[in-house]
């Protein structure tokens, strides 16, 4: 898109006036955006889970781990189970929000991201804070998933008396 400076860019105070901005241009962009919205909607009300069918049915996965770097064949293992459906990585923090600026798990989201990318899964992550592992894990399996696509399948993958193994150190 190419913008046309006018005098009061220069001084800061008007706004840039773009050269190839038509009404048509506008009604055609909202047009074609409002058209995909209700394209995108219609298929997701499709996934009713009243209408599913037995031969249809995949295992959607909600995989709860502890520690991501000792969960690694664990997250292979349930990738290779779910058969093209839904999978989803969940983690808790056990803490509370109250006095702290910002999201604790914000941080963490992006780490977790990579690690998808580097195991080379295709899984969502969710992660979440809640003052117990109990509480926290009631929430993810409440709140994972979207419309139809929610996880039918919930594997913890939490052992406290197993030595842990840092399998991306190797």
């Amino acid at each position: 898109m190419v913008a046309r400076v006018t005098e009061g860019d220069r001084t800061g105070a008007g706004r840039p006036e773009f050269a190839y901005f038509t009404w048509h241009t506008c009604l055609f962009g909202m047009a074609g955006t409002l058209a995909l919205a209700l394209l995108v909607r219609k298929y997701l009300l499709l996934l009713d889970p009243r209408k599913a069918h037995v031969k249809f049915w995949r295992p959607q996965m909600l995989l709860l781990v502890a520690n991501p770097r000792s969960a690694c064949p664990l997250i292979q293992f349930v990738n290779d189970m779910k058969k093209s459906g839904l999978f989803v990585i969940a983690h808790v923090k056990v803490g509370d929000l109250d006095g702290r600026p910002a999201d604790p798990c914000a941080a963490e989201t992006l780490l977790w991201m990579k690690l998808v990318d580097y195991l080379k899964v295709k899984a969502f992550t969710e992660l979440t804070l809640a003052s117990s592992v109990r509480d926290g894990m009631q929430h993810l399996v409440r709140i994972s998933g979207m419309g139809g696509m929610k996880p039918n399948t919930v594997i913890l993958g939490f052992r406290d008396a197993h030595s842990h193994i840092d399998f991306l150190s190797k």
